[in-house]
């Protein structure tokens, strides 16, 4: 009996030390997870927010690029609002531009929703806040968002012997996303400008913008009267430039 006791005793202590190791080592895993997880996804906050800093590099006509790793969070593009440019209180717009952006998500970990670089304004006069950088939580997954769905415009008022007139210099910076996966631990997303601008110019009696912000599920029309001290009925002269941004992420 002694010898049954024994041996029971020690199965007793080998299961419990066991049951101990797989909950130590479980633990350590999940903790390890997290862990990677974390630092995963605030590397690509880092990486989402140096792009959007550094945009101006190849607005000018350099080239930027960073590495990313590719293990736990993806990434990918999708359409983030749209831009429409209506003269002439016509109904149609003379110009649209649907807006796509660079989106990477990772689940089970949750941030605030915060703008992390730029603004939420939708015309700006300087070529720095061109681009945006949001963090977003919702269903279970933080994501962050690279977008240009702005313009950047410029005016200013000639007088002469028939009055005023407004010139409006318009800039838009469209991006277009190419994504080629490797089966590699890390990737690298590059950023040019591609071919020359298009341009378009004419004159007319109003002008209305309107934004369709996807993301933050709103929508805002702007008028020259909020651009400038244009008073009603003044004629204006614009000139939009289209520029074509590439990110291709390999």
């Amino acid at each position: 009996m002694k010898v049954v006791s024994e041996t029971f005793s020690t199965v007793l202590i080998t299961s419990v030390l066991l049951a101990l190791l797989g909950v130590l080592s479980f633990y350590t895993f999940v903790s390890m997870a997290g862990f990677n997880t974390t630092t995963e996804y605030m590397y690509y906050r880092q990486a989402f927010l140096s792009i959007g800093n550094s945009l101006v590099i190849p607005i000018m006509g350099g080239s930027y690029e960073i590495s990313i790793p590719m293990h736990q969070q993806s990434i990918g593009y999708g359409r983030v609002g749209s831009i429409s440019i209506f003269f002439n209180n016509s109904q149609v717009p003379a110009h649209y531009f649907e807006c796509t952006g660079l989106i990477s998500g990772i689940r089970g970990f949750s941030r605030p929703n915060a703008t992390i670089y730029g603004g939420n304004e939708h015309v700006v006069n300087d070529l720095r806040l061109v681009p945006r950088v949001l963090e977003s939580y919702g269903q279970g997954e933080t994501r962050l968002y690279l977008d240009t769905c702005r313009l950047l415009v410029d005016s200013e008022v000639t007088r002469g012997l028939t009055g005023a007139t407004f010139f409006y210099r318009i800039s838009y910076y469209n991006l277009t996303i190419k994504l080629e996966y490797r089966d590699r631990p890390r990737g690298v997303v590059r950023v040019s400008m591609m071919g020359s601008p298009l341009t378009f110019s004419g004159y007319a009696l109003n002008m209305s913008i309107s934004f369709t912000d996807t993301i933050l599920g709103r929508t805002v029309t702007i008028t020259p009267r909020n651009l400038s001290s244009i008073p009603p009925g003044t004629p204006l002269v614009y000139i939009i430039s289209v520029y074509n941004l590439e990110i291709e992420v390999n």
